[in-house]
């Protein structure tokens, strides 16, 4: 029995019209009857309904016809449904990269340094800044280093620097804690920093920063001010 019988006897069999049949596939009546008359073969897709329709599997529907077909359909079949998870896998990968990609932005737009520290999109730069003749400073409770005691002292603050990047208006406010200005001499910042995310910073001379940064940090500091210098990050 060829593939065209086993099709029309099962679908007899199940009293299916012609045109039942390609309405429950959501095929032409034409196309059922190509396949009874073995003008074509359904497609991988379309024995698989059938199966399902029929209630067997795609081996029982053809264990009739020629055996390598058979399991070349199987295989075929095999490949299609790994073909639809693998799909499904890429696509469940691409949402969860996008979403990934969406927080990562977020928290360097908003400089949240937890999400700026595990940045895979950032590198770690070293950087240039001028800061303040004087640090504010708070009164807090400190203890000290046995644990034993505690003490009111003034506890420098962070500051805001600008941390230019180009020439071109490029760069960002970042906040960072720098501890006392020791001397006026030392009115410049180096720091190594991901983004927001400051791993280290240290005072430093005039001479000691790079020549082609000296003039993008301005001749004299100010403090940071959203109507004035807009976003923190440009």
């Amino acid at each position: 029995m060829d593939i065209g019988e086993q099709l029309k006897r099962l679908r007899l069999a199940h009293k299916y019209s012609q045109a039942d049949l390609a309405l429950a596939l959501h095929v032409s009546r034409q196309a059922v009857s190509r396949w009874e008359n073995n003008n074509v073969y359904p497609s991988v897709t379309t024995l698989m309904d059938l199966a399902d329709l029929y209630g067997l599997s795609l081996s029982e529907l053809l264990k009739e016809n020629d055996y390598q077909l058979v399991d070349h359909l199987d295989h075929a079949v095999k490949w299609e449904r790994l073909s639809k998870w693998g799909l499904r896998i890429v696509l469940v990968l691409v949402v969860i990269g996008g979403m990934g990609a969406s927080v990562f932005a977020y928290g360097r737009a908003h400089q949240i340094d937890v999400l700026n520290r595990v940045n895979p999109f950032l590198s770690t730069q070293i950087s240039y800044a001028r800061v303040p003749a004087k640090v504010p400073t708070k009164k807090e409770i400190v203890r000290s280093q046995n644990g034993k005691h505690t003490s009111q002292r003034q506890v420098p603050q962070p500051v805001d620097v600008w941390v230019p990047e180009d020439r071109f208006g490029g760069g960002e406010w970042i906040k960072v804690a720098i501890g006392m200005i020791p001397t006026k001499t030392d009115r410049y910042l180096v720091l190594e920093h991901k983004g927001s995310y400051v791993h280290r910073a240290r005072l430093i001379k005039a001479e000691s920063v790079p020549k082609t940064i000296l003039p993008l940090l301005g001749e004299h500091y100010h403090a940071y001010n959203p109507a004035f210098d807009g976003p923190r990050v440009h």
